[in-house]
């Protein structure tokens, strides 16, 4: 579901500047680890997400610009993806 929300968030704020799907893909799976570690959702969920091993690195660099960012929008926009 959250992934669905998402989707809509993105075509929503960013249609004019959409990423290659192999590129916004990867960034789906990123926002998965980020929001099912989220103390809310594990609470909900007793689940532990793990990146995939070659993105262990730019998920946990994302996770620090995320709880940085005020709004979704900022974070998207300072996650870089849209370069």
């Amino acid at each position: 579901m959250m992934r669905i929300i998402f989707e809509d968030f993105y075509k929503d704020n960013f249609s004019e500047n959409s990423l290659p799907r192999e590129k916004y893909f990867g960034f789906l799976e990123t926002m998965n680890y980020i929001v099912l570690n989220l103390p809310q959702i594990r609470e909900i969920t007793n689940w532990v997400s793990y990146p995939y091993p070659n993105r262990i690195e730019r998920c946990k660099h994302l996770e620090n610009v995320y709880f940085e960012s005020e709004t979704m929008k900022e974070f998207v926009e300072k996650a870089g993806v849209l370069e």
